[in-house]
């Protein structure tokens, strides 16, 4: 204030990029010459690199063409910055050889098309300023200017010989400087925000003008982490879902990639079905966000998306407008399509992919034909959007404006081009939400350069974090770098940085913490030698809000009720139930297991894999070895046939099953080549084995068989049931694993299957094995009547289990009655979380977030207790 009822200017203040453009379009409005080229954007420019570099690399295949589009782009502007030609790149290498190739393309492209960019327009505004072209001020006060670049220089000097003063600032005030060590990162931004909470407290809600500053070095990489964790203590409630989101306590500098916002995110995918193939994933994604089309066709849509994703780990985009467009009866016995809407809204997706196929158009053209597509996709959705939402959408609009605005640079492309500038567009676009005034900022390290504050709090000053090490650009010789005084071309050069930077943060507060983790990554960390000066606090010592338990206070003031439910209701429609004889054995197994899988339906979601999986690998064997026994029918036929007829039988019946997996997806011929000769010697030599039996005849292969079990109804498949001579039955059921006939023994069986074949024709049953098929063994595992049945089989009175009965008619009881009890326990609703074994019986289990068995500390006690073996 100059006196009463008068104050002075504020004087406009820059950043140096906001500078230079507002001096540029000084220029343009001058008309002065070279002012009339297009200045490129940022995001223009790494495009522009993309493209020269992906036509212009001479044959070399490069991993990540965009990532050395970034890298070539800094190798550009570092040499003019500081004054080196592109031409003058040292350096005989490939690498550097292709980079002086992509700098001269970029040059001529530039000049072609009359373009430029921020650091070559610093030529032309120096030119300008000498020639008195632009309006020149008074005076230019630097702040914050660490690291000048001699191209900068050289301006700023051109602007001192017109007369206009030129001088740096420095506000750094007196502070009281701390530092403070904390166990790990973690502990460091969730104290730090504690620290910013408890100041606000201590000021009060009136008085809280006071501004506080955390820095985070990492800030980029630990976005989401810092966001969560102030989250936490700032909005604790947001940590339940059904909480609404509050505007938070804090600002965030660092923007999100606007890509990685869900409505865009969302946007983005559902453009991928412009590509021939999707991987499933993506294919999900687009399948189950509420952006597009009707929000009550959500649950028909995760239905189909179970079953598509079990299938393939690719899908065209067809073959998921066919799927959506499927027809499924409903309970009146009308034939609807399984997801309509989302039918409908593909097929006119379709029409217009198929308009635009085959040809190439101009960015600003595939931009109006992609917010085509989605508005037939029914993007954004159905419901309301949130004000976020709102503000994703309107920066959306403007990266549709940024691919029409690529014309001059791109020319036409094709639709793969266009979708790639657009997703590139999208993730180089900072989305920052408007928010509240706040006085706490977060800022990343050079953010934070030359701004002040009340309070300031600097994270990861730790020994191997500060100073920061070289990290020169690869693309120009670093001997070239250091002779420059580049920027993290040397260690004395970022050691100087980083010890200006220091003093600059120390002095920019009245109050300054360092602080650094103690350790990382199990890495035992000390504090950097540039803080050890200052003197060292405790946690104690620091004006910490309480930390809060979100959830334990939830429990403290709610009326909780902790009640262990391990029965569900008895069952009263047993035709609904489907499992067959899965459901004994995942009621051995583990009631809840069986209750969860059978009266409930739970599921994991399946997951189709590359190759051939272990379930394909069993299913493969089994139908080859049921072909096979078809067309021969009894041992007599086996016998007669020759060697080589034998193996060509073998060779077909393998190539037959194949079928099982190739009518869907095709694992690859020499996938299944590598499969066939496996199969191959498994299967003669079982066959070998089977020669050295009694006579016999198939009676049953791969069949059917409804029975029911203490009146729970049984669907049972049989893998094979052998007649003998003297008329008995023999049951087989093929195992590529390791069983054992103690796989039967017990009130809870591990494998129950062949007991419930033998007690399903106990008269005529005189044996039971298991068909061992791996490459460590071939034999039959199994007990009968007569041990003459077949190599392996032992009588009952013959084994070495004393829990098992003598003779063969006991066993037949006891197997029913152990059977009958676990059915009865299953129509009688026996839900409780009792794994037969937490090492075997959990293994495998795909529900352990239903059943939430780590929750259980007594699990392992009832598992001993449970079967009593």
């Amino acid at each position: 204030m100059s006196r009463a009822g008068s104050a002075w200017p504020a004087p406009p203040c820059y950043s140096l990029k906001g500078w230079l453009q507002s001096q540029w379009v000084q220029l343009q409005q001058g008309a002065v010459a070279g002012s009339d080229r297009v200045l490129l954007s940022g995001v223009q420019e790494n495009i522009l690199w993309e493209q020269i570099i992906r036509r212009h690399s001479d044959g070399y295949e490069l991993l990540n063409p965009r990532q050395t589009a970034g890298v070539a782009m800094d190798a550009w502007h570092k040499l003019l910055q500081w004054q080196a030609a592109p031409g003058q790149l040292d350096g005989r290498q490939a690498d550097k050889l292709l980079c002086k190739r992509w700098m001269t393309r970029y040059r001529d492209f530039c000049r072609e098309r009359n373009l430029t960019d921020s650091s070559q327009i610093l030529s032309t505004l120096r030119q300008a300023v000498a020639a008195r072209q632009v309006p020149l001020p008074k005076a230019i006060a630097l702040y914050g200017f660490d690291v000048i670049t001699p191209l900068q220089r050289e301006l700023l000097n051109c602007h001192a010989d017109q007369g206009v003063r030129v001088y740096p600032v420095n506000l750094s005030r007196p502070s009281q400087v701390r530092r403070i060590a904390l166990d790990d990162e973690e502990a460091e931004i969730t104290t730090a925000a504690r620290w910013a909470a408890g100041l606000l407290a201590r000021q009060g809600a009136a008085t809280a003008s006071g501004s506080i500053g955390i820095v985070v070095p990492g800030l980029t990489v630990l976005r989401a982490t810092v966001e969560r964790l102030f989250n936490n203590v700032f909005e604790p409630q947001y940590q339940l879902i059904s909480n609404p989101r509050h505007v938070p306590g804090f600002n965030l500098s660092i923007a999100q990639p606007l890509s990685q916002t869900p409505l865009v995110q969302a946007a983005i995918q559902a453009l991928q079905l412009n590509r021939a193939e999707l991987e499933m994933e993506q294919m999900s994604r687009i399948l189950l966000t509420p952006f597009l089309g009707s929000l009550a066709e959500l649950p028909r849509r995760a239905l189909l998306d179970a079953d598509l994703r079990a299938t393939a780990l690719m899908l065209r985009p067809g073959r998921l407008r066919t799927a959506a467009g499927a027809s499924r009866s409903t309970r009146a016995g009308a034939q609807v399509s399984r997801c309509p809407d989302m039918f409908r809204r593909l097929q006119a997706f379709h029409h217009l992919e198929r308009t635009a196929r085959g040809r190439n158009r101009w960015p600003s053209e595939w931009a109006t034909v992609f917010a085509g597509q989605l508005a037939a996709l029914g993007w954004p959705g159905e419901r309301s959007l949130d004000p976020m939402e709102h503000q994703q959408l309107q920066h959306w609009q403007e990266v549709l404006d940024s691919l029409a605005g690529l014309d001059p640079i791109s020319g036409q492309c094709e639709v793969t081009v266009a979708l790639a500038q657009l997703a590139q567009l999208a993730w180089q676009y900072p989305f920052h939400a408007r928010t509240g005034e706040s006085p706490v900022q977060i800022l990343g390290l050079l953010e934070a350069a030359g701004m002040l504050f009340d309070h300031l709090w600097i994270m990861q000053m730790d020994n191997l974090s500060w100073p920061l090490p070289p990290d020169p650009n690869p693309l120009i010789p670093i001997r070239q770098q250091v002779e420059l005084r580049m920027p993290g071309a040397a260690v004395e050069g970022e050691l100087q940085f980083a010890r200006t930077m220091t003093q600059r943060l120390a002095g920019a507060a009245g109050q300054v913490l360092f602080s650094h983790s103690r350790f990382r990554d199990d890495v035992a960390l000390r504090p950097s030698p540039l803080i050890e000066e200052y003197a060292a606090v405790t946690v104690e010592q620091l004006p910490l809000i309480a930390a809060v338990d979100y959830y334990q206070e939830l429990q403290q003031t709610a009326a909780m009720v902790n009640e262990i439910d391990r029965q569900g209701p008895a069952l009263t429609g047993p035709a609904a139930v489907r499992g067959g004889t899965q459901i004994l054995k995942d009621q051995a197994a583990c009631p809840f297991r069986a209750y969860a899988r059978h009266r409930l339906r739970a599921r994991a979601l399946e997951q189709a894999q590359p190759g051939i999986s272990p379930a394909e690998h069993g299913k493969l064997l089994h139908r080859a070895l049921e072909i096979l026994w078809r067309r021969l029918g009894n041992q007599q036929a086996l016998l007669r046939l020759s060697a080589a007829a034998l193996n060509a039988m073998i060779t077909a019946a393998i190539t037959e099953s194949f079928f099982l997996i190739t009518a869907d997806r095709k694992p690859g011929k020499r996938l299944q080549d590598l499969e066939s000769q496996r199969l191959q010697a498994l299967i003669q030599s079982w066959l070998e084995l089977e020669k050295q039996r009694q006579p016999f005849t198939v009676a049953i292969n791969e069949s059917e068989r409804d029975l029911a079990l203490a009146g729970l109804p049984l669907h049972v498949r049989y893998d094979r049931v052998d007649e003998l001579a003297d008329g008995g039955l023999f049951v087989i059921d093929y195992k590529t694993g390791q069983p054992d006939i103690a796989d039967w023994i017990g009130t809870r069986p591990e494998e129950p299957q062949v007991p419930i074949y033998c007690i399903a024709n106990e008269q005529r049953i005189t044996g039971a094995a298991f068909g061992v098929l791996n490459v460590r063994e071939i034999a039959f595992k199994g007990i009968g009547t007569n041990a003459a049945i077949a190599p392996g089989i032992v009588i009952p009175e013959a084994t070495d289990y004393p829990d098992l009965p003598g003779n063969w008619r006991d066993l037949m009881r006891y197997w029913r009655g152990v059977l009958e009890a676990l059915a009865r326990d299953f129509m009688a609703g026996a839900a409780a979380v009792e794994p037969k074994s937490v090492t075997t019986s959990c293994r495998y289990c795909d529900l352990p977030a239903l059943c939430r068995i780590g929750e259980h500390d007594d699990t392992d006690q009832h598992a001993e207790n449970a079967d009593g073996d």
